[in-house]
């Protein structure tokens, strides 16, 4: 019964499954869940065409390119900082405070 309310396959294979009919595996599920049953029974649609898929599309676009910018200028400046740790350091005889 699960099998079927959660749409896990086919209820004819669901129904040869358990050995019965699929009419007498729909009537046990009204009798169990009622008008309940029925709406969690109703196939999920697929979401009507956003009109605005273009725009998401174009706004994708745009931000795997940020992306990329962002990621070289990371590369870019964590090259930086290592090269500023390669120098020599600091001369401790120019500090003011001993």
């Amino acid at each position: 019964m699960i099998a079927l309310c959660t749409q896990q396959g086919p209820a004819e294979a669901i129904a040869q499954d358990l050995g019965v009919c699929r009419v007498s595996l729909y009537n046990w599920k009204n009798q169990l869940l009622g008008k309940e049953g029925l709406a969690t029974m109703k196939r999920q649609s697929k979401p009507p065409s956003d009109p605005d898929s273009a725009e998401l599309e174009r706004q994708i676009a745009e931000l795997k390119g940020d992306l990329h910018r962002l990621q070289i200028e990371h590369d870019l400046l964590k090259k930086a900082g290592e090269l500023l740790k390669k120098d020599l350091g600091v001369d401790l005889r120019d500090l003011s405070n001993r």
